[in-house]
């Protein structure tokens, strides 16, 4: 057991063959409490470069949010920033509740906003081989 671990380990290691998966809604993303309510993979091509994911917690009303790196980005310093954008009366979101945005290495964020009765929209983006990639997902929108 211990060999196998190990050889996936340095599989993993010798092809940078590492991706985050959504995390299970249980745990909360690890940090966020609540359920996973949006999920989007950030894309350079046919290159998964990081995650954005969007949890909803029922019993504080709290919406929380981060963007991931992934694949070729783990563990590498780079522009990295995730938003979230929220309005009430269907109206649609103009400028971020909360807001993260620097030089990360492995996720910007958690952010959280009170989302109870509102439109939220996250956003998240990583900067790869120079080219930002951006991607958003909402949630309670009608």
């Amino acid at each position: 057991m211990i060999k196998r671990l190990t050889l996936a380990a340095v599989v993993l290691a010798a092809t940078g063959s590492f991706f985050v998966q959504p995390s299970n809604a249980a745990d909360g993303g690890g940090q966020c409490g609540g359920n996973l309510v949006g999920y989007k993979r950030i894309m350079a091509g046919n290159t998964v470069v990081g995650e954005l994911q969007l949890y909803y917690n029922p019993a504080n009303g709290n919406n929380c949010a981060s963007t991931f790196h992934s694949g070729p980005t783990w563990g590498v310093s780079l522009d990295t920033g995730v938003a979230l954008y929220r309005s009430s009366n269907g109206q649609t979101p103009t400028s971020p509740a909360g807001f993260e945005r620097q030089n990360f290495r492995y996720q910007a964020g958690p952010i959280r906003t009170d989302g109870r009765n509102r439109c939220i929209i996250s956003g998240g983006g990583i900067t790869y081989q120079g080219q930002h990639y951006t991607v958003y997902t909402q949630a309670h929108c009608k």
